[in-house]
């Protein structure tokens, strides 16, 4: 069997549910406490398609990777997950500084996603359309997710998996 093995990093704002993403599609589970990432925390998920193992890479880092440590965390990426809470509005303009910056640092575009998290809690909401409209402007794709809930999920890594293929 041939394996091989897709890179797949994201960013953003502390407690925009990074985590609970990945706990969510990885193990099912719902993350009722908040814990930082306080350093890089790396995870894997295999999927078999016809003679191949195919492996996803996910590596989740706290909002403060930078120099060195920000190239590494970076290198080789296959795919950029951006995510952004949809009560803050500061944390999608964060996710674009870190999307751009992670581009200017890899020198290519691998595929990438900006990630609208919690669309399951009232108030504040960044209105959707627009942050679709944002999506476009850095000619990245759009979903929102529910880590609570798991809505989407499941959904946004098959078109992670589908676009690392591609690219």
């Amino acid at each position: 069997m041939l394996v091989k093995t897709f890179k797949v990093v994201m960013f953003g704002n502390s407690a925009v549910g990074k985590t609970s993403i990945l706990s969510m599609f990885l193990r099912g589970e719902v993350l009722l406490e908040y814990f930082p990432t306080t350093e890089i925390s790396i995870s894997e998920k295999d999927f078999a398609l016809s003679k191949y193992l195919l492996k996803l890479s996910f590596w989740d880092a706290n909002r403060d990777v930078v120099g060195e440590a920000f190239r590494d965390y970076c290198g080789n990426a296959k795919a950029i997950l951006v995510v952004f809470d949809v009560c803050s509005a500061s944390s999608i303009t964060f996710a674009e500084e870190q999307y751009r910056k992670a581009v200017e640092t890899l020198g290519y575009r691998p595929a990438a996603w900006l990630v609208g998290n919690k669309r399951d809690q009232k108030g504040g909401k960044v209105d959707a359309s627009k942050a679709e409209e944002r999506a476009k402007l850095l000619g990245v794709n759009y979903f929102e997710t529910s880590a609570r809930t798991g809505e989407n999920v499941n959904e946004l890594f098959k078109a992670v998996f589908e676009g690392s293929c591609q690219s």
